[in-house]
């Protein structure tokens, strides 16, 4: 039974479950399918093949940023002259001065119909390059440069080669990032790197990161703001926090001299979901931790698009509340890696196809009201001890 373009909806005894969704394309009434996949997916029973096939029935519903959020504007990151291959996944940060520092990725490789890859390299290796770059007032880069890696690092005939979608953050004074790596082992499994820069983008210090599951894929691990109180409370202990996974929500803390990684806050259950991702980090916003998460739902053909919400953590009761799944722009393959609060306003970084790089700016007041959470809790974070932890 289809629903439109490369939209498939399984035969199972679920099946009449996902008809709703069928009635709703035809009708033309996108709210109705999107709360009938957004309610089964509600359901923890379900099969994986179910999930999956509501999970990509509801891409084809889901509102983009500018039909929930009447705030947002949109500005495109240029890639500078000179800088070869793609311009995507950028991460935004706050320096110490008040500037804003960005980092995006390069690669060697497009993506094209269906999710097929097109690599540019006579040997099929994929290769990425990131950059920092600061952005001017006019939402411009300028003194863009190229991210080194540590010289003499060990790497393995993996390919893929190089650092992929770096987060930015500062400690205080000092600037780190994490990224994926999969050329740090022979068998090419992603692991997180905790990056310590030089502002011209050498990397001074690279630990790969042990995940808690010996031989899982790691990736998009969110790093708490040093603002909040999770990250305060790590900053005094010489750690850096950061959310592990989300559902159930598990929160470590890193210490950047040795790469050791230790659990804090072990196995909440949040209702995201198993296929809740990180994304961009997390920054202080009213008494909690603000973040945008992100879901892969696949099509019918092997196509992935990528869903987004805003997720607000309660940090004294850790329970995390979620805004709808949305489309930034388009349905495709976007990924938001970066946000910021700016004054008012949130700022948000991301890529699009994994080609074209985006900053997104909506109003902070408009976000907590789609979460609830406006009116309740006061806007600005309020200091705590490192003493008070959950």
């Amino acid at each position: 039974m289809s629903l439109g373009p490369n939209i498939t909806v399984v035969t199972t005894p679920q099946d009449s479950a996902l008809r709703p969704a069928v009635w709703a394309w035809r009708a033309r009434r996108p709210e109705r399918g999107y709360e009938a996949m957004a309610l089964l997916l509600e359901h923890a029973d379900l099969t994986g093949e179910i999930r999956a096939a509501a999970l990509g029935n509801l891409s084809w519903f889901a509102p983009n940023l500018a039909e929930l959020f009447s705030s947002v504007s949109f500005a495109a990151l240029v890639k500078p002259p000179g800088v070869r291959g793609s311009w995507f996944n950028p991460s935004i940060a706050t320096s110490p001065d008040g500037g804003t520092l960005i980092s995006v990725r390069s690669a060697n490789y497009e993506i094209g119909h269906e999710g097929r890859y097109t690599i540019d390299d006579p040997d099929r290796i994929v290769r990425s390059q990131c950059y920092i770059a600061e952005l001017n007032t006019d939402l411009k880069l300028e003194d863009v440069r190229m991210v080194r890696e540590v010289p003499g690092t060990t790497t393995f005939p993996f390919p893929v080669r190089g650092y992929e979608d770096l987060r930015l953050f500062y400690v205080d004074d000092e600037l780190f990032a994490t990224a994926t790596v999969r050329d740090r082992n022979a068998g090419g499994i992603c692991h997180v790197a905790l990056l310590r820069l030089d502002p011209s983008g050498q990397v001074k210090q690279e630990h790969v990161l042990e995940g808690l599951s010996p031989g899982r894929y790691e990736k998009n691990w969110t790093v708490l703001d040093s603002k909040t109180r999770l990250g305060q409370q790590a900053r005094d202990r010489g750690t850096i926090a950061m959310v592990y996974t989300w559902d159930p929500l598990v929160i470590i803390e890193v210490d950047p001299d040795s790469g050791t990684v230790t659990t804090v806050v072990a196995g909440v259950a949040t209702g995201l979901g198993l296929s809740a991702r990180g994304g961009s980090g997390g920054v202080a916003v009213a008494d909690g931790v603000l973040s945008i998460i992100h879901e892969q739902a696949m099509l019918g053909n092997g196509a992935l698009r990528y869903l987004h919400r805003f997720v607000f953590l309660d940090e004294r009761t850790l329970r995390v509340t979620a805004s709808k799944r949305f489309c930034l722009l388009e349905r495709s393959v976007e990924f938001a890696a970066g946000l910021v609060a700016r004054d008012q306003d949130i700022w948000i970084t991301f890529g699009t196809n994994d080609a074209c790089s985006w900053l997104a700016k909506l109003s902070r007041r408009e976000i907590l009201q789609s979460l609830g959470i406006e009116g309740k809790v006061s806007v600005s974070p309020t200091p705590r001890s490192a003493d008070d932890h959950p």
